[in-house]
């Protein structure tokens, strides 16, 4: 077995910027206590019965450099965007230099789902994700095996980097009588990856690649049985980018989280950097971003970024990072199967959601503790959910009166 790098050593880094509720970030508060920032396996917060509001994102991302593997799962409990049912989905797709991109998605039944309440162990029909712990090492290792169609996983997943939370094990927001909760935690920032894929009966090894796994919880509930209004996650954040970088000794991560108009907060932008399997920086709102170019695609009618400049200035690390859009590898209407003229409508009030996966050329310079360093460059995997480019109060307005009829 392929000994893992993680133990449970004590956390020798501190967050700063602490996330309170509404998405407010205190800058100058931190977190040194090493309970507060350790994530277990046994931290994992389902969604024992989903409601009305509720989304559940178990989400894995492995990349084999050697082989140039692209691989992305993800199971996913949403609202659909008429709010009047949940769904069930599990969506994988693949980017090998012999098949290019292939993806699949299946939607179940909701009472295909089967989650353990006391720890990490979800079933959905053939696919299972679960953890193990291994005494001999005293760690856990992560499993994915899922089977979507055409493509089978068999992967298991030996983490580097301790667990990451930036915004804490939750954060809670409330507009009048609506309430939500969201959380957001990377269990394995960086691991190594085992196992097979199989496309269409052919199968690939996969040995020493890099993975990812981190899991989202949105908690809507409705305050009682007289005002039935609920808080959905896209009353709360209009869109969500997400970019990580593994070259050299570093892992670099970012969050961005862009917040709607109601709740009168800039973005919620938070940052990873761990250099020899060790995270050395975590924080919130303390990286400037510029997003220089983007484009309209034709297709989903979205907007995206071809090139964003990342810049973090302390006193004990400092990074300028260049990301250049390389190749949209997967991009997905989120309106899809809605009928022609509602989703129209949607479209015209509410905007034009739709989710993009990219790959983007990097080059990061970092200098640690006044140590300068070359230009680091390399692939990064960036992600973006936009649930509306141009949310405005008066949709806010809108949404709040239609979510009032909601039952």
């Amino acid at each position: 077995m392929l000994k893992p790098e993680v133990t449970n050593e004590k956390i020798c880094y501190c967050h700063q910027g602490v996330l309170e509720e509404n998405g407010r970030v205190d800058t100058a508060r931190k977190i040194t206590d090493p309970s507060l920032l350790k994530v277990e396996p046994e931290d994992y917060i389902n969604c024992a019965k989903p409601e009305i509001g509720d989304v559940e994102i178990w989400y894995y991302d492995i990349i084999d450099l050697e082989n140039k593997y692209l691989i992305v799962a993800q199971f996913y409990i949403q609202t659909e965007a008429l709010k009047n049912e949940l769904s069930l989905y599990g969506t994988v797709f693949t980017h090998t230099t012999e098949d290019g991109v292939y993806n699949k998605i299946k939607r179940y039944h909701l009472n295909k789902l089967i989650v353990s309440q006391n720890t990490f162990n979800v079933k959905i029909e053939k696919n299972h994700l679960y953890w193990k712990y291994h005494p001999e090492l005293k760690i856990y290792t992560y499993h994915l095996e899922a089977n979507i169609e055409d493509i089978t996983l068999e992967l298991e997943f030996f983490p580097q980097i301790e667990g990451w939370k930036p915004l804490g094990d939750s954060v809670s927001f409330k507009d009048d009588n609506r309430t939500g909760s969201l959380s957001i935690i990377s269990y394995i920032p960086k691991a190594k990856v085992n196992g097979t894929l199989a496309i269409k009966g052919k199968q690939y090894e996969i040995k020493n690649a890099l993975g990812y796994h981190d899991h989202t919880v949105w908690k809507s509930r409705q305050q009682s049985e007289e005002f039935k209004s609920r808080l959905f996650i896209d009353d709360t954040i209009a869109k969500w980018e997400f970019a990580k970088f593994v070259a050299s000794e570093y892992v670099v991560i970012f969050n961005i989280l862009y917040l709607r108009p109601w709740l009168n907060q800039p973005p919620v932008k938070t940052l990873l950097v761990a250099k020899n399997n060790k995270i050395i920086h975590s924080s919130n709102n303390l990286i400037k971003t510029i997003h220089s170019h983007s484009e309209i695609d034709r297709n989903t009618m979205g907007k995206y970024p071809t090139q964003i400049l990342v810049e973090l200035l302390q006193n004990d690390i400092r990074i300028n990072w260049d990301l250049k859009l390389k190749e949209i590898i997967d991009k997905q209407d989120l309106l899809a199967g809605i009928n022609t003229v509602l989703k129209s409508l949607i479209r015209f009030i509410f905007g034009k959601p739709a989710s993009y996966y990219m790959l983007m050329d990097s080059k990061i310079n970092i200098s640690v503790q006044n140590e300068e360093l070359e230009d680091i460059k390399g692939i990064a995997l960036y992600e973006l959910l936009v649930l509306n480019n141009c949310p405005t109060r008066f949709e806010d307005y809108l949404r709040k009166l239609l979510h009032r009829k909601i039952k």
